[in-house]
């Protein structure tokens, strides 16, 4: 199959870039209950180290941004199980995504690659539709200035096929033949001054 080449890569990172991003306001649950003997003790357990993140959700016409806190040593799959949960604090959002399960997520020279389950094959929407639901992850991971590119792979592979699928092809326009994408820096990126590495850099199984 024939790659879409530097046009298409050009029109996905206008249209990323070019999408109307609306914000709403997270806030942490850590409200007042100090004084109140009744209050059980929280059942899940809390990471001991944590940073307030964007997740941009693909609503079909656009992207939503939300805030969320997430773990920061395991930042790239916490915020993808963030996105992938696709429930965004702002009532009457209709968020249109694949449904399917991530099996890990690596970070190496730059590049955060998504390793999906067959289910991504499936993934249906409006031509206009699915452009979005792609640049929700190009923009999402684009707010952490390590990360340069974004490579997706189906159950360990980006040719061939599953089932009966082309792999390559993906999502028809959003072709596997293309990556590693450029990500998307969103709104207001500022890069990060240098600091000394903090980076993770070890696979995380998301299974």
């Amino acid at each position: 199959m024939r790659a879409p080449g530097k046009l298409q890569r050009a029109r996905l990172l206008a249209l990323a870039a070019g999408l109307l991003v609306a914000s709403a306001t997270f806030t942490a649950g850590c409200g007042g209950s100090a004084g109140r003997g009744d209050v059980p003790e929280p059942t899940v357990e809390v990471p001991a180290e944590t940073e307030r993140v964007s997740v941009f959700f693909a609503t079909g016409r656009s992207l939503q941004e939300e805030r969320r806190v997430v773990d920061s040593n395991n930042r790239y799959a916490a915020i993808l199980a963030e996105l992938m949960e696709a429930t965004p604090e702002t009532p009457d959002i209709a968020i249109v995504q694949p449904e399917a399960k991530i099996r890990s997520v690596t970070f190496e020279d730059g590049v955060v690659t998504i390793d999906w389950d067959r289910a991504i094959l499936d993934f249906t929407a409006e031509p206009a539709e699915i452009p979005i639901a792609h640049a929700a992850f190009l923009v999402t991971l684009g707010q952490f200035p390590e990360v340069e590119k974004v490579k997706f792979t189906v159950e360990g592979k980006d040719s061939g096929e599953i089932d009966g699928k082309d792999i390559e092809r993906f999502w028809g326009e959003i072709t596997l033949a293309d990556q590693p994408w450029d990500v998307v820096r969103p709104p207001g990126f500022q890069e990060a001054p240098a600091s000394g590495d903090t980076t993770p850099s070890a696979e995380t199984e998301t299974e």
